[in-house]
């Protein structure tokens, strides 16, 4: 089955000044500026201090400069500048300089050259131990979706492609690259009144600016390939014993790696490392963003078992690797709708844990269950001394936690909850959670302008201390389209807050029970006004089903050498 839809990333720099980040980020190194000419405009740009190159030239260790542009070329020149070389970008492989360079930068380039693919596989092979800087116009901007709605094409007259993210991070990883960061840029902020609007449309959602951002390198940087080299295959075959994984003696502590996906994520495990950490394990939590091959390759032949958070990124480079320890993979839910998991070589895998069977489905469907991992269902549970239970008398406030996102189904909540105001309005709604999609937040907005809701429904961002914010809550409604085992409910029910749950695709009675559920508006309607209300049984209901000191003897179990 073909990947069409693709996860954007949630952590991107927002940049407001393109030229100043990229400076800054040269500062004091080595740097190879390409197609730097600003064609027409060069001239224009150094008078007003905005040539890139000129800020470059302050900063950095050393700089050279190459672009087919002689005409050009030769005017930088004139203003000074040296190391300058005519060359077509799409044939640097036939380029005859044996400088070696730390950073890359092709900002505004890409788009411009006929063979984007060939460019950058010359420079793949010409400077494999460098860092490259790639900037490019967005083809889902703001700016360019409101011309659209116009029916007009907003594009410079020589640019020949567009980028989006999922477009460029396929570009880049075809031909050898490893992406490191991402982000955003925008030029209009500076230069609108409306900065502020803008500047919360970017927080909602950055792939609405006008540009992208990606600092890459090279795979086979520090002489690595996404394979294993023959000294690593030596190196590993060194540690290796009559097992495929270092075996553990009786008075060796046992050293597990934790790995957090490609985001470093560590959210749903933290108890458990803590946990261990107490028990006397050695315990190294791996921020991968940024980490080599090699460095990843050390970290496995250290560690006696390697827990990876998330079927992405971070497995996807180990399973690559001669296997040295134990490999335990956790798959929570949006993974199995990702190219991901085919990319994991499942053979150098012991143990697949899905959250539900509802995922476990989902990924056989898309994927096909994999042969070689134990494959086992461990639900999310609940640190219960941390969600106390607060007996509470029937009342009038509903408490929505999730993100601003087509999965959770906002309109449906709004729907429901104006349809309960119609026939008691003493109810109120709380929402806690990011605005991840800026539309949703709109319709949002314009529901409560619309209704005069103001003091009925109240929105309160991020929270980071839910405890605390639930505490005088009576309900948790859950209205998402599609869930794995939403941590959430289970955390508010274990405080004694009724559940209001939504039957999303994927519901189980083995999850919770029908009783809790709804899948009309009529039968929302009902569930919050019945008079059972029972906190006890909403908190027994995760004592027997959903206690953290279960999950972990399951997982001790799975850590044993």
């Amino acid at each position: 089955m073909v990947q069409t839809k693709h996860i954007l990333p949630s952590e991107v720099m927002i940049i407001y000044e393109r030229k100043q980040f990229i400076a800054k980020y040269c500062k004091g190194k080595r740097v190879l500026h390409l197609g730097c000419v600003d064609s027409g405009l060069t001239e224009e740009r150094m008078k007003q201090g905005q040539l890139l190159h000129a800020q470059l030239a302050k900063v950095t260790k050393k700089l050279w400069v190459l672009d087919i542009d002689k005409k050009g070329i030769d005017l930088l020149k004139k203003y000074g500048f040296d190391n300058l070389v005519v060359h077509d970008l799409e044939k640097i492989d036939t380029l005859d300089i044996k400088e070696e360079f730390d950073v890359i930068v092709a900002s505004e380039v890409l788009e411009h050259l006929s063979n984007p693919g060939l460019f950058l596989k010359g420079l793949y092979n010409k400077f494999p131990n460098c860092e490259l800087i790639i900037t490019v116009p967005n083809a889902y901007s703001w700016v360019a979706m409101q011309s659209m709605v116009n029916r007009i094409e907003t594009v410079h007259e020589d640019h020949k492609y567009y980028f989006s993210y999922q477009t460029l991070k396929t570009l880049l990883e075809s031909h050898g690259f490893k992406i490191k960061k991402w982000g955003v840029y925008t030029w209009i902020y500076n230069n609108t009144k409306f900065q502020k609007e803008l500047s919360t449309l970017l927080k909602a959602n950055p792939f609405w600016a006008e540009g992208l951002i990606t600092i890459a390198e090279t795979r086979n940087k520090n002489n690595l390939m996404l394979s294993a080299t023959k000294e690593q295959t030596e190196k590993a075959n060194k540690v290796k014993t009559n097992k495929s994984y270092s075996v553990i003696s009786s008075n060796h502590k046992t050293k597990i790696a934790f790995w957090a996906g490609d985001l470093d994520n560590f959210h749903f495990i933290n108890d458990y490392i803590n946990y261990l950490q107490k028990q006397g394990y050695e315990i190294r939590k791996i921020k991968s963003q940024g980490l080599t091959q090699d460095a990843m390759f050390e970290i496995l032949k250290w560690s006696d078992i390697s827990w990876f958070e998330w079927a992405n990124g971070p497995l996807v480079w180990a399973s690559k690797f001669p296997k040295v320890c134990k490999i335990i993979c956790r798959l929570h839910k949006y993974e199995a709708y990702t190219e991901e998991p085919r990319k994991i070589d499942w053979n150098k895998v012991d143990y697949l844990l899905f959250v539900s069977n509802s995922v476990k489905e989902t990924f056989n469907k898309l994927h096909g269950l994999p042969k070689n991992p134990k494959i086992l269902v461990i639900p999310n549970a609940i640190n219960l001394e941390r969600y106390n239970f607060t007996p509470k008398e029937k009342g009038f406030d509903l408490a929505w936690i999730g993100r601003f996102h087509p999965d959770k189904n906002l309109p449906l909540l709004l729907q429901c909850f104006i349809a309960l105001l119609n026939l008691d309005n003493r109810y109120k709604l709380h929402l806690a959670g990011r605005i991840q999609n800026y539309p949703i937040y709109q319709y949002f907005e314009d529901f409560i302008k619309k209704y005069t809701l103001h003091d009925r429904i109240f929105y309160y961002g991020e929270v980071k201390d839910i405890f605390n914010w639930l505490i005088d809550k009576h309900y948790i409604v859950l209205t998402s389209i599609i869930e794995g085992h939403p941590v959430g409910v289970m955390e508010a029910m274990a405080m004694g807050l009724k559940p209001i749950i939504h039957r999303f695709a994927g519901y189980s009675e083995e999850l919770f029970p029908p009783k809790y559920t709804f899948v009309t508006i009529e039968e929302f309607i009902k569930q919050v006004m019945s008079p059972d209300y029972n906190p006890s049984e909403y908190r027994n209901f995760i004592e027997q089903n959903y206690n953290q000191e279960k999950q972990f003897k399951i997982f001790n179990e799975l850590i044993k050498v």
